[in-house]
């Protein structure tokens, strides 16, 4: 019987050699199929729960199932990866590929696109959603603040109706005076003018905040207080009507963009403006739901302003207005204003994308 021992040396060097090169194939086919995956690490500052997170989770399958396992997204919650104030430059650099971002935290740099947040534009989330994006897309001073960032919006966001949540009752403008308030620009310009004291605030900040009376109320929305549990420190809301929040949304590097293959590059923007009209569908359901919820189960109580003091609110949404005037281009403010009243009439005519696919 041939045993190594009596194999000719020629024939043991062979075999050798053809199992050296076949663990080198092998190997170099390893590498070869690890260097073709891409994952893009995406920060988001919300918690993995709630709305936020079912649909970034949903996004990111579907760029992992468009591309075949190619290009996968991996999601760091919890603004782990890069706090809410530094995801706009955090992402630009690379610290993350991806991100949601809130443009508030950038006024110099996102100085027209932040027309988006002003009083001006409308309440009802899918037509915010469309109104942004295609501000962004279509207006060349404000798609330069993305690229100058080095940016690529993917899909924009919407609030819904911004509200006050409150630890103690406010439902005058007078109860206002001296209060500490979480309130960003530029609705604090609003609220400066009854004597608000407005401070600065991260989102995931906001509930031990209020919980340790560093503030009275919060800016905040209907969709929010359910997962972030606010219900459990603010048993009082008040209802603004005051538009709501556009300028945030679902950004990627531009260079990591543009490394992508084409194919790819269009299944990630395909991905976002699903994700886009998918976060408004929701958004549109919760203000519904989560009312219904923070009332009957959480004891929380809806207040509404005076009619008087409505319209003195309404009035002093001049000041950010014209504000923005002076320092942004008024142009950009006319054209978020013709936007928002295309989508506006669409949605009038025709309903929401989703209910028309149903019917």
């Amino acid at each position: 019987m041939e045993t190594y021992e009596t194999i000719p040396r020629e024939g043991n060097m062979a075999r050798k050699i053809s199992i050296f090169a076949l663990s080198a194939l092998v190997a170099l086919a390893s590498i070869t199929s690890a260097m073709a995956k891409t994952t893009l690490n995406y920060s988001h500052y919300g918690p993995d729960r709630g709305t936020d997170a079912e649909i970034l989770h949903q996004f990111a399958q579907e760029i992992d199932t468009g591309t075949a396992g190619e290009v996968q997204v991996r999601i760091t919650f919890g603004g782990a990866l890069l706090s809410t104030q530094e995801t706009a430059r955090g992402v630009g650099s690379r610290v993350a590929d991806m991100g949601t971002f809130i443009a508030a935290f950038n006024p110099t740099e996102f100085l027209n696109y932040l027309v988006v947040d002003l009083p001006v534009t409308p309440s009802n989330p899918w037509v915010g959603v469309r109104t942004a994006m295609d501000l962004v897309e279509s207006d060349a001073l404000v798609k330069g603040e993305f690229d100058r960032m080095n940016l690529k919006l993917l899909a924009n966001f919407a609030t819904g109706p911004i509200i006050l949540m409150c630890r103690e009752r406010i439902d005058t403008l007078a109860a206002m005076q001296g209060e500490k308030f979480r309130i960003q620009p530029p609705h604090s310009r609003q609220f400066e003018q009854f004597g608000v004291v407005s401070v600065s605030v991260s989102t995931p900040e906001v509930y031990q905040s209020l919980d340790r009376g560093y503030i009275t109320c919060a800016q905040g929305y209907i969709t929010s207080m359910v997962p972030y549990r606010q219900y459990e420190v603010a048993k009082y809301v008040l209802e603004i009507e005051q538009g709501q929040a556009l300028g945030y949304g679902t950004v990627i590097n531009k260079q990591v963009f543009e490394s992508l293959t084409s194919e790819h590059q269009a299944v990630v923007v395909d991905a976002g403006k699903k994700l886009a009209e998918r976060f408004a569908e929701k958004a549109v359901a919760s203000l519904k739901n989560d009312r219904a919820a923070l009332t009957a189960e959480h004891g929380v109580q809806f207040l509404k302003l005076s009619e008087e003091d409505q319209k003195t609110l309404d009035a002093a949404a001049e000041v950010p207005l014209d504000l923005f005037r002076e320092a942004a281009n008024p142009q950009v403010l006319n054209h978020v204003i013709n936007l928002a009243e295309k989508y506006q009439a669409e949605l009038a005519a025709d309903g929401y994308p989703w209910d028309r696919v149903a019917r």
